[in-house]
């Protein structure tokens, strides 16, 4: 019989309605959009938050915790599933979230993968976080009698990634970046398809129990997306050409400086190096079996250039 997943509560952030003046966050960017699709799906959705009387996004119910055990366990009582879209400086504390979704007999728990493919040895040895991931899935998969898991690699967010300019094709300035030329192709998922593929894993839990499942809207090159947004905003685009070896060696020497902006650099040499193309999940994609709907990066990108 299938296991069926109705209540699910989502630890993150931008669960919040925004305010006027202020535009949604950056980073822990993917609570929003998740937790929207969520309610879209026809689930009962929950934000965990540390503050009484805060207004969340329309659909979602606030649950008060201060991330005691005890008082994660009555939080995540009555919930079938919990998700930890957490951002990198959470990462270590969803431990805490499994043990107290175990005692609360939640179904499933979603750790906070939504990105590189972490089961990867040479992706989990060049970026630092990695090894918190690994950790966390270790532990699920020491617990998968109490408790299943299932972990979702999506890519880096594609309309994320417009918007900021963090891969490489900057709509604002008109300047792109390329790396090892341009030519390497990268997995990319919108936050909407993310949403959309949290909850097809949530519906097929049969299927999709204590595996990593991966999913996109397209994948892309450098190439071919300076070439959509020179269509799309009719404006030819200052192209500079960078190794990625060179900036590997910039993220590191960040790094060492506490300059955590230099895991982006990382990152970036890990979706554009041309050794290794540790960016294209193509052959490991569950859209089809998920019913997911492929996006063009035309689409994509109209969409991106309409909001500025």
């Amino acid at each position: 019989m299938a296991v069926q997943i109705k209540n699910v509560i989502v630890a993150g952030r931008n669960l919040r309605k925004p305010l006027a003046h202020l535009p949604l966050q950056a980073t822990g960017n993917l609570g929003g959009p998740l937790v929207n699709h969520l309610v879209e799906a026809g689930f009962n959705v929950s934000g965990l938050t540390r503050q009484s009387g805060v207004s969340l996004l329309d659909g979602v119910k606030a649950v008060q915790s201060d991330y005691s055990p005890d008082s994660l366990v009555q939080a995540f009582e009555g919930q079938d599933a919990v998700i930890a879209a957490v951002g990198f400086g959470a990462l270590g504390d969803q431990k805490k979230l499994i043990d107290a979704a175990i005692k609360a007999s939640v179904k499933v728990f979603l750790p906070g993968e939504f990105g590189s493919d972490t089961t990867n040895p040479d992706i989990k040895s060049a970026l630092p976080f990695a090894g918190d991931k690994s950790c966390v899935v270790d532990y699920l998969k020491d617990h998968e009698s109490q408790i299943n898991w299932v972990g979702v690699i999506s890519g880096p967010f594609f309309d994320m990634g417009l918007t900021d300019g963090f891969l490489g094709v900057d709509l604002k300035t008109k300047k792109a970046i390329l790396y090892d030329g341009g030519d390497v192709p990268l997995t990319v998922s919108t936050l909407g398809q993310v949403g959309r593929g949290v909850a097809a894993s949530l519906r097929n839990l049969d299927q999709t129990a204590n595996k990593f499942v991966y999913i996109s809207s397209t994948t892309i090159t450098q190439n071919r997306l300076l070439e959509a947004a020179e269509k799309v905003t009719g404006k030819k685009f200052e192209v500079t050409h960078v190794s990625t070896a060179e900036i590997r060696e910039k993220g590191y020497e960040k790094l060492k400086n506490h300059d955590y902006s230099g895991v982006l650099d990382l990152l970036q040499s890990i979706w554009f190096g041309k050794d290794k193309n540790l960016g294209d999940h193509t052959g490991l994609l569950w859209d089809e079996k998920l019913g997911l709907t492929p996006e063009s990066a035309d689409d994509v990108l109209h969409s991106v250039v309409a909001s500025f």
